[in-house]
Order: C-alpha cells, then sequence, then structure tokens
C-alpha cells in the first residue's frame, strides 16, 4: 500500500503514525529467535493496544519483551504461520464496532502492519492460521460465518452460516483436516466440527451450563482445550468429545481470557498475567507478569505447527493441496476425508467442474444508505457482499445492465446516478444535476438507456446509459412517482406513484400512451416488479400492507401476501419475489405464485431498493438490440416497430427520422398567450407553439448549450423554463418575487440573472433556479429588460423608474455606470464582438444602440415603427418586434438598413430571445469555462488588465465567501425579524452574507406576534395572532405547518410568548386564556404539560436560561407587575424584580445574565443582573442591581441627554420609540422601534450612544438573535432519559422531574398522572367512585362502576 492508500484509510493512517512515534523503541527492542527444548517458550500476547512476543528466561530473570504493534486501539485477536515468520491479528475498530485482520513480520517488530481483510466484516471472535496449507479462518460473530480465506485476503469464502449463535474461538488440525469452535450460546453452549472445508458439521460436546471462554488443541495428541469462566476451569476431551475432564489446580478466581498449549504444558492468561500447567501435574507455575489486560495468547514455536503426524499413516504424506493447487482453479481447502481436499469458490460461486466462475449466475443486488450490496442466490449461505460503500451518502433505487455487468444506483443526497462494475471497479457519474429526489431507475439493457423518477420535480425522464441524449418523458399529472420497471419486450414501462391518488401507471417507452392501470387509494405503492415469463406485473404497498398482481393491463387482480410490514425495494427472479421492509430491517423472499415459503433473506439496517438478477431476463430481446434499432442516438420499441428520439437540444431529422441533428438557429417569442419557435430565416409552417396558455411574458432568453428556454411571467410571478422541445417545463423561482420582469442567461457562467420590478431589484441564480443572490438593490426604482455580456463581463439593465434609464455593471454588480437618460427603454440586446448594445424606446417608436461605455450613440430607426417591443441580435442583423402591426422584421445592426418583415400576423409580440450555439459561442477565454472557475457556487466574470478577463466568486443569500475566495460558508450569526407575514434575516456582519426576505409564504392576513428559533433543526416558530396557533417552517422552505392550535383543558386556546429549549428539544409557551406556562416537545408532540398555572397570576412574556435550567416570565397583574424567575420545575420559584408597569418587550441573554425589557411606564429600557447568588440557599432577587439603559425623554421636544440615578447606577439615557421586540447579540441589546420604522442597538451596559442598525423596518413585530453552538457536554441534552423534564441539580446531580399534576413512577425517569388516591387504596379507572380500600381489590365484587378492582385477578388475588 503506498502513502497515498494509507492517508486514504483512517485505520491503517493511525497504525502507521502511532508506528511511527514509536519508532526508536521498536528499534531497540530487537527480537531472538530461538527453538523452545527447555524451559518456557515464547509467546505471542494480544494486550489489547500492543502485540508482544515474550521470551521468558529459564531462571526468574525479567521477562524479555518484544513489541511488534504498538498503542492500537483494540488487538483482540493472534495467531501466526511459524515457518514464514508471519503473525496475523485482528484490530477492533471501536467506533463501528468493526474488526480488520492484519499481518506483520515477527523478525521486524514496529513496521507497518499489512492489511489482509477490511471489508465485509463485522466483529471478529475467532482466528486461525492453518499453517499447513496458507489459509486463515476466522468467525465474524455479527454476522454468524464461518469464513476462509487464502493468506493475501484476496478469496474469501463461507463455510459454516447456519445455526450459529454466540460462534467464537475457532482452532485448527491441518494434518487431519479438522476446524473446531465453540458456540457460547447461552441456552446451549457447546464445541462444534467440521472438516475444514466446512464439510461433516457435528457438535463434539454439549457444555451444559457453563461459560466457555477460548479453545485450544495439540495436533500430535489430539486433544481439545477450552476454558469455562463459569467453573473457572479448564477442560480436556479428546476430538470425539471422549475423555471429558477438568485440569486440576487451574482455579484463581479471575476471568480466563487467552489458552495455548505446547505438548502436555497448558498456559492460559487472565488480568495482567500468564500462567502454566503440566497435564497430569498439579502445580501451576507463573510465567510471566505485569500485563495490561491479556486478550489472547498462543504459543510461538514451530513445535505447535507440525507438518506431518507420523502416528497416522494417512497423514504423512505432503499436503494435497500443494502440487499445481490440487487442480482447483481458486481455493484448495483440506478435508478429513479422502481425497483430503475440496475445491471452492469465492463467497457466492458455486464451482463447475472444478472451476469458478468470476460472478454468480443469479443474484440480488440491494442499496443501503451508504452502500450497495449484492447477495449471490446461487450458494445456499446467502451471505451478503459489498459492491461499493465509498463516497455513497444516499442510495436509493438499484438496477443491474446483464451485458456490460454494471450495477446503476441513485443517490438523492448527491442528486445524482452512478454506475460502477459489479466488482465495484470503473465507477462512473452517470447523470450528475438536475436532479432533487431520484427515487427509481430502470435500466433498458436493450436499447442501453435509463430511466428514472424524480419525486422532488414529479417527472419521469430517460438519457442513454452513460447519461447523453437525456431527455424527459413525462412532467405532468404526477405526484410521488416512484419505483419504475420497463418491459422492452413489449415496449412498456410501468411506475408507481404512492402520492394522491395512489395508482400504477403505464406508458410506451416514449411516453405516449400514457394510461393508469391500477388504482390504490392510500396505499403508498413503492415497489413493482415484472415476471416477464408469466407476463404479470407485482407491487407491494407501504401502507395497506400487501404484495398483488395483476396481469399486464391491471385485470385479475390477486393479493399473494397480506402482512407485510412496510415494503420499499421489490423485484422478482426466478421462482421467488423479494423485498427490503423498513419496518424489520430485513431482506425477505417467498414464492411468487402463492406466497408461500417466506423467510428472511438477511438483516441490514437503511434498506433500500433491490434487483433479482435471474437468467430469464437475457431471453428478452426487440428490434433494439440489433445496431441500435438504426437511430443515432435513442432506439425505442414499440410493437408497431422501432422508433428514434432525440435528447432535449436536438431534433430528428427530417430526411431519415433516425439520426439526431443539431437545429438550425431559431427565433423564440411570446405572442397570443403562447412562446413560439420559428427557424431563422423563417416559414410561416415552421411556426411551433412550445409553451400555451402563457398569460404574460416579462422576457424571454435561452441556453443553447441544454436547448432550454428561459421566461419571466410577472402575473404569476414567477420565472420559468422549457426545453425547446416541450418538454420539461419548471417553475424555477416562485418565491420572494413580486413582479419579475427581465431574464438573462450566462451561458458560460451557468448563471440566471433577473429582474423584479415590484421589489426594484436585481438577482443571480443558478439556471435551476438554486443559490439566490441579490446584486443590485440600491438605487433601482423600476428595473425591467436586462441583458448579459459574458464575452466582456457586463450586465446591463433598462429601468422604468423615476429617471428612466439604461445602466451598466460589472457581473457582480459593482462599477455601476448609467449609459443613457432617455424615455423608458423596454428590451436590451448585446453584440459582445462590436461593443455595442441596442434598446427599443416603445413611446417613441426608436431603436437605438451605443457602445457598452454609452458613447458613440445611434439612431437606428424611427421610422414606420408603431410600438417595438423586443429587439435581438443575430449576426449582422437586429430582429425586432413592430408591435401594432403585428410584424416581426430585421434591419442591418450597423445602420438599420435592410429592413425585411420577417413574419407577419403575430399579435402583442414580446420577448425576443435566438436559441443557436452560434448566438452562445463557448468562450475558452472565460475563466468560468471549466471546473465553475473553481468557485463552489457562482462564477462572475469580470474584465480584466489588458483586455483579459477575470473572474470572482460570489455565494447565495444564505452563505458567505471564505477567506479562499472561493468557496462558501453557513454564516450563523444575524438577526431574524418578522414583520407582520414575513421574516428577514439580517447579518450581524455584513460581510457574512446578504439580508434577505426568507422564503416562508405565509397568508397576506397573519400576524406574527413573537418568533423563536431551533437551532438543532433549523426551524423557525412563531405565534399567529390571527389564527391563534404556533406555526414552524424551515427558513429557507415555502410551506409552513401548524405546530400547536390546541392543548388539553385549554378551550380557547390563545399563546401570547413562546421559548426554545434547545438541550431539552421543548417548547415553551405562556397562554393568556387560562394564564398557563406550559411545554410540548419539538419531536414528541404527546410529550407536554403544564409548568405553571396559578389563581390570580398572569404569566406573559418568557425568557429562558437552559443550561441553568431557569424560566423567567412576567406577571401582568394590573396592580403588581413583577418579574418572576423559577427553575422548569417550579422549584425555587421567587420574584426577580418588581415592575411599575407590564413590559411591552423583554429578553435575556443567559451569557451575560442579563435581563432587559421595556417598562411603559419609564418609557426605558431596562436591565436587570440576575447572577446566581446564594444567601441561605435560596436564589438572590435582582432587585438590588439593575438600572435604566435607556429612557424615553418625555419633557421636551429635543433628544436631550438626561442624567439619572437608578439605584446607585448613572448612565445616560436617550429617546426610545415604541419598542416590538428585542434580542441581545454579544455585548449589544437590539430592539426594534414602530415609530421609526428602524431597529436600534446598544451596549448592554449602557455605554456610548444609540445606533441604528437599520432603518425602513415597516411592521416589524418581533426580533431574535441567532448565534453560537450548543454545548457538546450539557448533561440535560436530549433529555437525558427523562421522559418529560431533565433538571441539573447542585454539584452537576442529573435528576427528572414532572410538569405540574404528573409525579415520577418508580423507575425514576418517566412521569406518569399523580395518583389521587393513597397508598392503601385502589384508584378505579372510571366512575363516580375513584377510591376503594385495596382489600376490596380482587374479592370478587365490582365495588368500581367500571369493574376494574377486579381485572387481572388469579386464583390467589391480584
Amino acid at each position: 500500500m503506498d502513502m497515498e492508500g494509507i492517508q486514504r484509510h483512517p485505520l491503517i493512517s493511525s497504525i502507521f503514525y502511532l508506528l511511527l512515534c514509536s519508532s526508536f523503541e521498536f528499534a531497540a527492542t530487537k527480537p531472538r529467535r530461538r527453538d523452545v527444548q527447555t524451559g518456557e517458550p515464547d509467546i505471542l500476547v494480544a494486550t489489547g493496544p500492543d502485540l508482544q512476543i515474550l521470551q521468558v528466561p529459564n531462571s526468574g530473570q525479567p521477562v524479555n519483551r518484544t513489541v511488534l504493534i504498538r498503542s492500537l486501539q483494540s488487538i483482540t485477536l493472534v495467531d501466526y504461520v511459524f515457518r514464514n515468520h508471519s503473525v496475523f491479528f485482528v484490530h477492533s475498530n471501536g467506533e463501528d464496532e468493526t474488526s480488520g485482520i492484519f499481518r506483520t513480520d515477527s523478525r521486524r517488530p514496529g513496521r507497518m502492519p499489512e492489511t489482509v481483510i477490511d471489508k465485509d466484516l463485522g466483529t471478529i471472535s475467532g482466528l486461525a492460521c492453518d499453517w499447513r496449507n496458507a489459509k486463515l479462518y476466522f468467525i465474524d460473530k455479527d454476522r454468524r460465518v464461518i469464513e476462509v480465506c487464502d493468506i493475501e485476503g484476496i478469496t474469501r469464502t463461507v463455510l459454516v452460516w447456519e445455526d450459529l449463535e454466540q460462534p467464537k474461538d475457532v482452532v485448527l488440525d491441518p494434518i487431519i483436516g479438522y476446524m473446531f469452535w465453540l458456540d457460547a450460546d447461552f441456552e446451549s453452549p457447546r464445541i462444534e466440527r467440521s472438516g475444514m472445508d466446512g464439510s461433516d458439521r457435528t457438535t463434539v460436546i454439549d457444555l451444559g451450563h457453563a461459560m466457555p471462554g477460548s479453545l485450544a488443541l495439540d495436533p500430535l495428541s489430539m486433544a481439545l482445550y477450552w476454558t469455562d469462566n463459569l467453573l473457572n476451569q479448564i477442560q480436556r476431551s479428546d476430538y470425539d468429545g471422549s475423555s471429558h475432564e477438568a485440569i486440576h489446580g487451574v482455579g484463581s478466581g479471575q476471568l480466563l481470557t487467552g489458552l495455548t498449549l505446547l505438548g502436555d504444558n497448558v498456559y492460559w492468561s487472565n488480568t495482567g498475567s500468564i500462567r502454566a500447567i503440566k497435564y497430569g501435574g498439579s502445580k501451576k507455575r507463573f510465567v510471566a507478569g505485569r500485563l495490561d489486560n491479556p486478550l489472547d495468547i498462543k504459543v510461538y514455536s514451530g513445535l505447535v505447527q507440525p507438518l506431518y503426524n507420523t502416528q497416522l499413516k494417512s497423514q504423512s504424506e505432503p499436503n494435497p493441496c500443494e502440487i499445481n493447487n490440487g487442480n482447483c482453479s481458486s481455493l484448495c481447502l483440506l478435508s478429513p476425508v479422502q481425497p483430503f481436499y475440496t475445491c471452492a469458490c469465492k463467497t457466492g460461486i458455486q464451482p463447475k467442474n472444478g472451476t469458478c466462475s468470476e460472478f454468480p449466475e443469479e443474484f440480488l443486488i440491494f442499496a443501503q444508505r451508504d452502500a450497495i450490496k449484492m447477495i449471490s442466490l446461487d450458494t445456499d449461505d446467502l451471505t451478503a457482499q459489498v459492491i461499493i460503500d465509498e463516497d455513497i451518502e444516499g442510495a436509493v433505487a438499484v438496477d443491474f445492465d446483464p451485458v456490460e455487468m454494471r450495477v446503476y444506483w441513485s443517490d438523492d443526497v448527491k442528486g445524482a446516478i452512478e454506475s460502477c462494475k459489479l466488482d465495484g471497479s470503473d465507477r462512473r457519474v452517470v447523470v450528475d444535476g438536475g436532479l432533487v429526489a431520484p427515487d427509481g431507475i430502470a435500466v433498458d439493457w436493450i436499447s442501453r438507456s435509463i430511466y428514472w423518477t424524480d419525486s422532488g420535480l414529479d417527472r419521469i425522464e430517460m438519457s442513454r446509459l452513460d447519461g447523453s441524449a437525456r431527455r424527459i418523458l413525462i412532467d405532468e399529472d404526477l405526484d410521488e412517482p416512484r419505483a419504475i420497471i420497463l418491459d422492452p419486450a413489449r415496449g412498456l414501462l410501468y411506475w408507481c406513484d404512492w402520492g394522491d391518488p395512489s395508482r400504477i401507471e403505464r406508458a410506451s417507452l416514449d411516453g405516449t400512451n400514457r394510461t393508469s392501470i391500477i388504482n390504490t387509494p392510500g396505499g403508498w405503492p413503492n415497489g413493482i416488479a415484472i415476471d416477464y415469463m408469466e407476463g404479470r406485473i407485482m407491487w407491494g404497498t407501504g401502507r395497506h400492507r400487501k404484495i398483488e398482481t395483476s396481469d399486464l393491463e391491471g385485470a385479475n387482480r390477486s393479493v399473494i401476501i397480506d402482512n407485510p410490514r412496510q415494503i420499499f425495494g421489490f423485484a422478482v427472479g426466478g421462482e421467488h419475489m423479494y423485498w427490503t421492509d423498513w419496518n424489520t430491517n430485513t431482506i425477505e423472499r417467498a414464492q411468487k405464485h402463492t406466497g408461500q415459503d417466506r423467510e428472511v433473506v438477511a438483516h441490514f439496517p437503511d434498506l433500500m431498493g433491490i434487483k433479482a438478477v435471474t437468467n430469464d431476463i437475457l431471453d428478452v430481446t426487440n428490434a433494439c438490440s440489433m445496431q441500435n434499432g438504426g437511430c443515432s442516438h435513442i432506439c425505442i420499441y414499440k410493437p408497431s416497430g422501432v422508433s428514434c428520439l432525440c435528447p432535449a437540444h436536438m431534433e430528428l431529422s427530417r430526411r431519415d427520422r433516425k439520426s439526431c441533428i443539431f437545429p438550425g438557429p431559431a427565433l423564440i417569442y411570446w405572442a397570443d398567450n403562447q412562446i413560439r419557435k420559428v427557424s431563422l430565416p423563417p416559414e410561416p409552417e415552421d411556426v411551433r407553439t412550445i409553451v400555451e396558455d402563457v398569460g404574460m411574458v416579462g422576457e424571454i432568453d435561452t441556453d443553447a448549450r441544454e436547448g432550454r428556454i428561459y421566461w419571466t411571467d410577472p402575473d404569476l410571478k414567477t420565472v420559468n423554463r422549457i426545453f425547446a422541445n416541450g418538454t420539461g417545463r419548471e417553475v424555477l423561482i416562485e418565491v420572494d418575487l413580486k413582479k419579475p420582469m427581465g431574464v438573462a442567461v450566462d451561458w458560460m457562467g451557468r448563471n440566471l440573472f433577473f429582474t423584479d420590478e415590484g421589489t426594484a431589484q436585481i438577482e443571480v441564480s443558478k439556471l435551476n433556479g438554486s443559490n439566490r443572490r441579490v446584486l443590485i438593490m440600491d438605487r433601482l426604482s423600476g428595473p425591467k429588460s436586462i441583458a448579459v455580456d459574458p464575452k466582456n463581463g457586463y450586465l446591463f439593465w433598462a429601468d422604468w423608474g423615476n429617471v428612466a434609464s439604461v445602466e451598466r455593471s460589472l457581473l457582480d454588480g459593482t462599477e455601476r455606470i448609467m449609459l443613457t437618460i432617455s424615455c423608458p427603454s423596454s428590451y436590451l440586446a448585446t453584440d459582445p464582438d462590436r461593443h455595442r448594445i441596442y434598446w427599443v424606446v416603445p413611446r417613441d417608436n426608436r431603436v437605438e444602440s451605443a457602445d457598452m461605455s454609452g458613447r458613440d450613440k445611434w439612431l437606428l430607426l424611427d421610422k414606420r415603427l408603431k410600438k417595438p417591443t423586443s429587439i435581438v441580435v443575430f449576426g449582422d442583423d437586429i430582429i425586432f418586434a413592430n408591435s401594432r402591426k403585428g410584424e416581426i422584421e430585421a434591419a442591418d445592426k450597423e445602420f438599420g438598413a435592410n429592413r425585411t418583415v420577417l413574419l407577419g400576423d403575430q399579435r402583442d409580440v414580446t420577448g425576443f430571445a435566438v436559441l443557436h450555439s452560434s448566438a452562445q459561442p463557448f468562450l475558452f477565454e472565460n475563466p468560468c469555462a471549466f471546473n465553475n472557475g473553481g468557485c463552489e457556487v457562482f462564477c462572475l466574470v469580470l474584465p480584466g488588465e489588458k483586455g483579459s478577463m477575470a473572474r470572482v466568486c460570489e455565494c447565495p443569500l444564505n452563505k458567505y465567501l471564505n477567506e479562499d475566495g472561493k468557496t462558501c460558508s453557513d454564516f450563523s450569526n444575524y438577526l431574524l425579524v418578522s414583520f407582520n407575514n414575513f421574516f428577514q434575516r439580517i447579518p450581524i456582519d455584513s460581510s457574512q452574507g446578504q439580508e434577505t426576505v426568507l422564503p416562508l409564504r405565509l397568508p397576506e392576513d397573519e400576524l406574527i406576534q413573537a418568533i423563536e428559533y431551533d437551532p438543532v433543526n433549523d426551524r423557525i416558530y412563531w405565534i399567529d395572532a390571527t389564527t391563534r396557533s404556533i406555526k414552524c417552517g424551515d427558513p429557507f422552505g415555502v410551506t409552513p405547518e401548524i405546530f400547536l392550535d390546541s392543548f388539553p383543558d385549554i378551550p380557547d386556546f390563545t399563546p401570547f410568548d413562546i421559548i426554545i429549549d434547545p438541550y431539552r428539544h421543548l417548547l415553551i409557551f405562556s397562554e393568556e386564556s387560562t394564564d398557563t406556562i406550559a411545554f410540548v416537545h419539538l419531536e414528541l408532540r404527546n410529550v407536554s404539560g403544564v409548568l405553571f398555572q396559578e389563581i390570580d397570576k398572569k404569566p406573559r412574556h418568557l425568557g429562558l436560561m437552559p443550561e441553568r435550567g431557569r424560566i423567567f416570565w412576567t406577571d401582568a397583574k394590573w396592580k403588581a407587575p413583577k418579574i418572576m424567575s423559577a427553575s422548569l420545575d417550579m422549584k425555587y420559584k421567587f420574584i426577580q424584580y418588581r415592575l411599575f408597569g407590564h413590559p411591552l418587550s423583554f429578553t435575556l441573554n443567559e451569557g451575560a445574565k442579563r435581563l432587559f425589557w421595556m417598562d411603559p411606564v419609564t418609557d426605558g429600557i431596562e436591565v436587570c443582573n440576575v447572577e446566581e447568588r446564594y444567601r441561605n440557599a435560596e436564589l438572590m432577587n435582582c432587585a438590588e442591581m439593575s438600572m435604566t439603559v435607556l429612557r424615553k425623554q418625555t419633557h421636551s421636544p429635543h433628544n436631550k441627554y438626561l442624567q439619572d440615578f437608578h439605584c446607585g447606577t448613572s448612565v445616560e439615557k436617550e429617546l426610545v420609540g415604541s419598542v416590538s421586540g428585542m434580542t441581545v447579540f454579544g455585548s449589544d441589546v437590539y430592539w426594534g422601534e414602530k415609530d421609526t420604522n428602524t431597529i436600534s442597538m446598544r451596549d448592554i451596559y449602557g455605554r456610548g450612544k444609540v445606533g441604528v442598525f437599520r432603518e425602513h423596518m415597516v411592521g416589524i413585530t418581533d426580533i431574535k438573535a441567532v448565534y453560537g453552538e450548543l454545548k457538546d457536554d450539557f448533561l440535560c441534552a436530549d433529555g437525558a432519559g427523562c421522559s418529560h423534564l431533565c433538571m441539573v441539580r447542585f454539584r452537576n446531580i442529573v435528576e427528572c422531574a414532572c410538569p405540574k399534576n404528573m409525579e415520577l413512577s418508580d423507575d425514576g425517569v418517566t412521569c406518569q398522572d399523580m395518583s389521587v388516591c393513597d397508598s392503601d387504596q385502589f384508584e378505579c379507572g372510571s366512575g363516580e367512585l375513584v377510591c376503594i380500600p385495596l382489600t376490596w381489590r380482587c374479592d370478587g365484587l365490582d365495588e368500581c362502576q367500571d369493574a376494574s378492582d377486579e381485572l387481572d385477578c388469579g386464583d390467589d388475588g391480584p
């Protein structure tokens, strides 16, 4: 393994560097080889972090220790092959409880160990070396299998896989060909034996009531030894279980961890030492001590690894696998029966005539979220093997191409479809981009195409298997399309849609002839498969929990299985059907006709799609199998014959209807509520409607590279796109738009620029509408048309506002200049080659031009024009709309000469764009041309020095640019501001992103009263005063949801304020109609309770110190308003501060330990230090530690400074308006002022003067500072197991607590309803009689009205 490989593998990397750091010590400890004839032998010891060889002197001298491996996490097992000095060990990874097998050289301590096996392993509980035949045997107790592999770990196969409960410790006798292992099954512990090829399995001895630990054998005396930690003994028997006896003199009262032999000498390890005893003797002896937790030991000597047993004539012959590998093509394994060897293949492969194929003939492929795996159906062990598990984030669907033996899968986290060979090699990205939720994929192995569903975009697409020739097939009337399957022989595709209505549909392979064949209302059809031979479809429903079948028309429907739990993936192969179950985390199978013989194939978490690959699919063919049916790109088979399709940006040749060609130049425009396309030069018969029923278009542009058309719709307030062939219509942007008008495509940077006349700003996004950023928002009043020049790095726009003008900036919005001031100009067009810009002036019926700096202005046309509305430059001409005449004309772009009417009878024409590569040439010199210029999101080209081009990277509105100038990061310090019916996010540091109106869409009559933020789940919560409910939503989502609109025993639910405890995951609210403080768990909404409710108390505003578990609230009692404080369980409750009037706004900062509020009597913002101090074991209130930060001047119309002495503290006062919302960030307090429509700020200690943080904040209702990270070590994180409330008491003692009217149950963590009966009484379940004497329980008489006192009574009472 090279250094790059070492760094890529975290386990090997950690081993390497730990060994490197210890190399001097290794070098100083040189091993010495010796043949042990007298005294103690050398002993290999696995001590957890270290692997050592102990060399024990003959006389009481110190033990010499050679450290082979040092400072790993957990070396648990060891064995060796003495003749080639190879030491093998198992290292367990504590993070995911998996193991790896490694090898080192006993002569070279401290060297980097070699990896033998580190994939497809659980916890290894047994390891043994076949020293005679160079094989490794090991037990995987998690997967409950015993495997063997060659000494290099390349070829593996499973030997034993059935009836293994707690397998551990495997030992070998390669002379006879036996393998022994322990099964520490609690109910039936035993020692088992089989041949080393897995044959002739038998139980050697049932151990009865025992705790077997380690196993060893002596091949010369053919004896077994094992430890029993229940009896603290070492026991012995012959190979057949006879002569069973205990070795006397061993017991020490300590756990026996390891066992090994040398002749009659038995060695064992326990805590810290190794001891020995001679078989037949009675005196044990000390061998070595000062060992840290020896987990495994092995006598290291050639004497215990003989190659022959001269006492057995049949086994004195040479190793039968030594000569030509026993004529086996793969593994040659020793066997106890003639010919004393067996040929074996790698796992999942069935040998044929002594040879092994590369792959199984029939198998399952299935997806976990982070891996793609395979199970062979050729062999009985059904062992799962990893195909690929690197860089997979969210695998969903899988399929297989039997022609090239490639696996395909979709990843909904990466938004990609990928493939690799069946052995995991040659990984390729098939589709990367333009995917949201690719839930289903299907490979057409005949026509070499792939189909997929996207439930995020609600469409079905296809492409060639290499991802080329992509096109959309179906994008209408789809709700939640999921699984998809193909029937190439009949030219059909089927898919299931689990949305509303749930159904299964069918169409031709080109998306035509669509029909619904199965209705499953509310059933959630998740998986679908075709039985090609029987001509039937089969599917599973997740909600109805059924597996059903019908013929291909949807008739003759029947239920096969009526009780699966939660089906997701479904497949049919051979005589079986297979499915993945989310509820049981299993892969199951059953007979496909009857549902009988149902069994679990495998257990795995996060199971997703599944594919059964069987021989019958190879018999399916059609006319596309020969030379792609003559098609240049996509061949579609139909029963009527072959038809050819083209990718979205190409069209089928009219000459042969088989070849795809790039279309010639075309003019795209809007007229008569349609977006139309006409070739250039146009012919009337060439006019084609692309989109119908488009009520209004602001502007149109194109992207020739993908063959797409982009347009704005100011009436619907959307930015849209569609392929030029009329497929793939999408609404790209529909949030936070008021009147989108202009749109322009940066075809090099793959960016989309657009204007919004309603918000008076210019924005940019990626071409798919993602990652929006506001470029320009100052000094704009009515931006309309926009044009981009990627060649020169300029952006142009026309503003119809207060000053009608045409302006220019760089693509990043900087260096603005005004090119012209004139009557409103509606549309712009650029000529990058001649550095000119053109525009039309509809009111004056003119077409004008200037160079890109605004000089050298020309009047091109002003005659015979009737309201020109659109213009575009193409070649040597300008093309413009003479709207009143209903004509599209062309003229020379330099002088306006040679006017020609291209097309007539086109009413209300607007929005010109040319679709052709010549209009958008690839600019190799553009810095954004390759790899997005190295930018993570936006690459914006700029003019460079001396005519060169430069670029700048930018980030979307929710991120900021890092110091590397390329990558983006989320910013965490900002103010969340609510207005009547929308939210805005304002970064504290202006360098970290832009002010953003969040896309949450709220009703116009909504009135946001109070807001909170959940930093754990990144969600906003607010009170809607209109509906009197608590709502929530993703800050960058669109649709909010109702979190809480009712609460037990509160008929007229009216929430006043909310706070969130991020550690305990609680939303706490105050409620006006019942004067209550209560809470609801953020995820477990059935976990709720009342915290505070007292007569004549009116809790309103809330504050929280979550780390201290303290809650603060204002009491709005008219004559005695105050601030109260208590622990969350309402212990240590006291008055924090007495007020003159009830606060209008209130906030708390835990870091500064300060309360802030707006006092309506003093018109000031008051602050109170809530530092915790103790007096007689009670919390002291803060009345003596308060001061006024700000106070409104009421005696003078001027903002004079006043001097005020309040509680001994002198501070300056300034004018404060009506406060709506208050929050603290760092050392500043921020508040909203309704009178001035501002957000103001000041130091929390009253230093300095009031500053205006933001202006023009009209309609502000609340503000919340979002910042910082949560503590990782908080003792009550996630509730710490408490059902309701977790409290950290004095000295960090964690206690569970309960809300009002509940009490802790006996388990100390669960809250239950508080009993109303005494301890000597029984509480009836219901009825007028509540409590009865406990002695009446189970007396044969029904004293309780519901007879609950006589339930669960046995013969002897309850």
